[in-house]
């Protein structure tokens, strides 16, 4: 699915923008 994708690279972006 590529909400997993997605999801992954938001979580991924969220850890950098902190």
């Amino acid at each position: 699915m590529e909400t997993n994708k997605l999801r992954k690279k938001i979580q991924s972006q969220s850890i950098h923008h902190i």
